[in-house]
């Protein structure tokens, strides 16, 4: 991995997910604890967006595109999608959307 050849200075994540395996990393003495300087859109911004995309040349990606955001309003309605983000200590509130979108290019 770039990251642990230090020949990365700056990558483009999902902060809660980089967050996620940077932790990781940091336990398994891959990476030094707190090397990472975490740097919003804006300055002190919270992330307030995910996406899952679907490639617009697949010709299921309508329907994937459907079911993935039927599945996330489910788990988020029920209150499972809190608990699994709880195992990663991430808390989301409700102005967070997660939706899929289908890019064309």
């Amino acid at each position: 991995m770039q990251l642990i050849k230090n020949r990365i200075d700056i990558a483009v994540a999902n902060e809660y997910l980089a967050r996620v395996v940077l932790q990781k990393m940091e336990k398994q003495g891959e990476v030094p604890a707190k090397a990472i300087n975490f740097v919003g859109c804006y300055p002190g911004s919270i992330p307030r967006f995910s996406y899952m995309a679907f490639s617009s040349k697949n010709p299921q990606a309508k329907k994937l595109a459907q079911l993935f955001d039927e599945g996330i309003t489910r788990l988020r309605d029920s209150g499972e999608l809190q608990e699994i983000l709880d195992v990663y200590g991430m808390n989301l509130d409700s102005s967070v959307e997660i939706r899929a979108i289908i890019p064309t290019l």
